[in-house]
């Protein structure tokens, strides 16, 4: 099979898909002989156009699954103090699910997202004032699942230790 002489990249917006082309596909390059990079998704819009050779070099890449998950009563932890943490809180309480965040005050190094703080001011949100513990996991969840938790939302940045 030949290499195909431009890779589509799509970012997370349906609106930014663009073919990149990449002339150098047809040298021998290890990665892309292996399992040439047609379609790939992008964690941050534009990072084809800041990085392509990364982007066309990374055939490890793997694109997201949407999958449609009846989520009444499952019980969702949430492990940050962002935006991001905020929205998923936010979805976790529109699906039917119980959020519970975890952070501790004292260790926080971001200020809590205004929208967050008002789901734990009202007590729509279960808030557990400690630091994460890996037993978290396996402790916090619904007994019909022996205490795991149904899904983990970790939104740290890359310079926070969890």
């Amino acid at each position: 099979m030949a290499l195909p002489k431009f890779i589509w990249a799509i970012a997370d917006s349906k609106r930014d898909v663009k073919m990149i082309p990449f002339p150098f596909l047809e040298s021998d390059t290890p990665a892309i002989s292996k399992a040439p990079v047609i379609a790939a998704t992008f964690l941050t819009p534009h990072f084809h156009l800041r990085y392509p050779l990364l982007a066309a070099l990374d055939a490890t890449m793997r694109t997201s699954l949407l999958t449609s998950i009846d989520a009444t009563s499952h019980i969702h932890l949430i492990i940050g103090t962002n935006a991001l943490a905020a929205s998923r809180c936010a979805k976790s309480l529109e699906v039917g699910a119980t959020p519970i965040v975890i952070f501790h005050p004292d260790e926080c190094e971001h200020e809590v997202h205004p929208a967050m703080q008002q789901r734990i001011d009202d007590k729509e949100v279960k808030w557990l004032a400690k630091p994460y513990h890996d037993d978290d996991i396996s402790t916090l969840g619904r007994p019909e699942l022996d205490g795991y938790v149904d899904a983990v939302f970790v939104t740290l940045s890359p310079q926070d230790p969890l």
